[in-house]
């Protein structure tokens, strides 16, 4: 029998296992602290627990950071390439967003349904969904092996709302304060935007910040970028409406990667200020990052700028990122698609 996964247990889980071995409650803070804070890489260097214990341990849990398959490193940005326990793969990366912070960014699935035509991740379609174990088991190997983090985003490969229980699991763990402890407002989750899956992360989850991958000003666009998305744009900004009112009118951002000559003209502008001018918002303008095979483009940097300027003369809240680890394939999937797919 597969042994638990000790990444996969809250806290409160992790002490019910305890007790019924016969150990006192405080023992789970204990060895939680050792897991999420202090990032042990084994039982054995837990020495304030009894060594009969940490044999035990060693003995029923699966635990540690993971060995990456592969590592690439850029200025900005480190992505690994990480072997799940049923030999799939999966994609985090570390961005140093600042000269003292860096964000760790997960995925939430092997693969993705949604199939964005100019993203590597959706090219295989959906493989599976990760446990919450494997999500955390992401973000503990980043700080462990590459360096410590201030935020938190689901970011990577799949559609984090697809695979909400494990989600919301993830944050219990990530969230908890003898863990990695972070605040619910270092964290991001990015989604396509199924209005279910908001609505549900506004109803049980904790108040993160929420970015929704727009991409395009209309649905016939949308669809035809994002085919795997279902519900209507009106449908999906109303529940970023629930989510942003249950949160203090945070304004939600909107993520629109720069395709040139497929969303970046005047017309796309025109209809982005209809679309988003009178809810609360931030519009992130993101360079595309090129993936080898697919017909796409990065606008050069004059129209990018441009079609950021026609957005501010429409008061709109906007800014433009340029892509990070251009040189490392750090966008979604690609790392794991130059190494073929697994079988």
């Amino acid at each position: 029998m597969d042994r638990p996964d000790l990444y996969d247990m809250t806290r409160e889980e992790l002490a019910a296992w305890l007790i019924e071995r016969g150990q006192p409650r405080f023992r789970a803070d204990q060895l939680f602290h050792w897991a999420h804070a202090l990032l042990a890489r084994g039982f054995q260097e837990m020495t304030n627990l009894p060594a009969a214990l940490r044999e035990e341990l060693a003995a029923t849990l699966r635990f540690g950071p993971a060995a990456p398959l592969e590592a690439r490193e850029a200025e900005d940005s480190t992505k690994l390439l990480l072997e799940l326990s049923d030999g799939q793969t999966v994609e985090c990366v570390r961005m140093v967003t600042g000269p003292d912070t860096a964000s760790a960014c997960v995925s939430s699935q092997v693969g993705c349904a949604i199939g964005c035509a100019f993203c590597a991740s959706g090219a295989e379609g959906l493989i599976r969904n990760l446990s919450a174990g494997e999500i955390v088991l992401q973000a503990v190997t980043l700080r462990a092996l590459v360096g410590p983090a201030r935020n938190l985003v689901f970011m990577g490969m799949g559609e984090p709302l697809h695979n909400v229980d494990a989600l919301l699991k993830a944050l219990t763990i990530l969230l908890d304060r003898e863990g990695w402890g972070l605040s619910a407002q270092r964290v991001t989750v990015a989604t396509s935007g199924g209005a279910r899956g908001i609505r549900r992360l506004v109803a049980e989850g904790p108040p993160v910040e929420l970015a929704l991958s727009l991409n395009a000003p209309t649905d016939a666009l949308r669809r035809e970028l994002m085919p795997g998305v279902r519900d209507a744009l009106v449908d999906v900004l109303a529940a970023c409406d629930e989510f942003s009112a249950r949160h203090g009118g945070r304004p939600v951002t909107f993520a629109y990667v720069l395709l040139r000559g497929v969303n970046d003209q005047p017309e796309h502008a025109q209809e982005l200020a209809q679309l988003l001018g009178r809810r609360r918002h931030h519009l992130n303008l993101i360079a595309y990052n090129a993936v080898e095979g697919l017909p796409f483009e990065r606008p050069a940097p004059r129209e990018m700028e441009a079609f950021a300027a026609r957005l501010e003369r429409a008061r709109l809240n906007v800014s433009l990122r340029r892509s990070r680890g251009q040189s490392i394939n750090a966008a979604c999937g690609q790392l794991r698609a130059a190494r073929g797919p697994e079988r």
